[in-house]
């Protein structure tokens, strides 16, 4: 993952500025998850729609990705496993890890 990318990631979860949500990369009501976090000071793409991140380039000739559960391209793109990613959404979703605790594990491990 590239650095300035990852103290900015970092930043933004211990902010305060993000309420924290799950199962949703953004909720209605606009808290986000770890990952949602991401795509939203990654300024890749945008929000089309609650929970919905459009970036407009793709991979395997799809020249528009829309992520909702499936962040394989920009998987791809911040150079993150699929099991980091499993890791992040586990400790978000199903471990009600507060983003703090998240960011100490995105600065040790990734």
């Amino acid at each position: 993952m590239d650095k300035e990318l990852k103290s900015k990631w970092v930043a933004a979860l211990r902010s305060g500025n993000y309420k924290q949500a799950t199962n949703t990369l953004r909720s209605d009501e606009g808290a986000f998850c770890c990952l949602g976090v991401l795509l939203d000071i990654s300024n890749k793409g945008e929000w089309a729609a609650e929970g919905l991140y459009v970036v407009e380039w793709g991979y395997d000739g799809d020249p528009l990705v829309s992520c909702e559960g499936d962040l394989d391209s920009l998987r791809k793109d911040f150079d993150i496993s699929l099991e980091t990613e499993k890791t992040l959404i586990d400790m978000n979703d199903n471990h009600g890890k507060d983003f703090g605790a998240i960011a100490e594990y995105v600065e040790s491990a990734l």
